[in-house]
């Protein structure tokens, strides 16, 4: 395994002296503690055709795994068994060279029980429409994991992409190449396939996949206590707003009650969630919609100052 001597970047360690590529600039040797945000994906539209297998990959995922979810198999069967972290992309939170801890089979079993219990409701309704809903409402499902997930369900795509570049920047291709094995989502059979990849090669002999730029973030765009500031807590407010003996309209503050819900903003999120579709309201749309408008305002320098006043 490597260590981190230096802070060698692909364009450093492959000689490639335009530093204006299309992938993101990594650490070859370690983790970069950047994460695969599907949302961010969904938004980019590019670079083509490898944008569109990438989508089209997360929601026939989703599509399949709602079906399974519906079914009340007591497992997921092997739909969630190839989630773990594909250390060829350099991306995650690995303290020492770049082969983090993946999501085991623990994590896709504590992720499977909350999908078929707490979130069952929601999927039934079909509120969930896309991976990236899962992490607002999953405890275990962070960024880390998240980006995990991402990167495995569209792993193809991105494989593709480094091929692209490969035969595009020659110098990619200086140190050798090597051929990686690997279990992908195929979306046109909607199950996990094998497929076979000639990648750049590392220092250390492994294979190094390449990401867009633009598809990482530091965090994700839609988190859990993103969305219970900006959705649920906004949804509280107005549910309990009374008039008091003045005739003036009172709220709880945001304050009071995000201190009440924080030990469970998770478990929040969904009741909530649930009590606005009985009303009407879909906070998941509205929660994607403030984010995507947002993002059309500040685009990559998007911090967390997403909350709505």
């Amino acid at each position: 395994m490597a260590s981190k001597k230096h802070n060698d970047h692909y364009t450093d360690y492959f000689g490639i002296t335009d530093k204006k590529v299309p992938f993101e600039d990594l650490d070859v040797h370690n983790d970069t503690r950047l994460f695969l945000d599907p949302h961010l994906v969904r938004l980019r539209t590019s670079p083509r055709p490898y944008w569109d297998q990438a989508v089209k990959c997360l929601d026939t995922f989703l599509e399949t795994l709602t079906v399974r979810v519906l079914s009340r198999n007591e497992d997921p069967g092997d739909l969630l068994k190839h989630i773990q972290e594909p250390p060829e992309t350099h991306l995650g939170m690995a303290r020492h060279g770049y082969r983090g801890h993946a999501a085991s089979d623990v994590i896709a079993q504590r992720i499977w029980e909350s999908l078929t219990t707490d979130l069952y409701s929601l999927f039934r309704v079909g509120l969930l429409e896309h991976i990236e809903d899962l992490p607002l409402f999953v405890r275990g499902i962070d960024r880390d994991i998240t980006s995990d997930i991402t990167t495995r369900v569209f792993f193809d795509s991105l494989a593709q992409f480094t091929m692209s570049c490969m035969r595009q920047i020659p110098e990619l291709s200086s140190r050798g190449t090597i051929q990686i094995e690997k279990t992908v989502w195929d979306p046109s059979h909607k199950q996990w396939a094998q497929r076979t990849y000639t990648v750049p090669k590392n220092n250390d002999g492994s294979g190094i996949i390449l990401i867009p730029r633009g598809w990482v973030r530091k965090r994700l765009l839609g988190s859990a206590s993103r969305f219970l500031q900006t959705e649920t807590l906004t949804y509280i407010q107005h549910s309990r707003a009374q008039y008091d003996h003045r005739g003036k309209l009172v709220t709880p503050s945001k304050k009071t009650l995000r201190k009440e819900l924080a030990k469970e903003p998770h478990q929040a999120n969904i009741f909530y969630t649930e009590a606005a579709k009985r009303n009407r309201q879909n906070l998941i749309a509205q929660f994607w919609q403030y984010v995507d408008e947002r993002y059309t305002e500040k685009g990559p320098n998007l911090g967390d100052g997403l909350a709505r006043p």
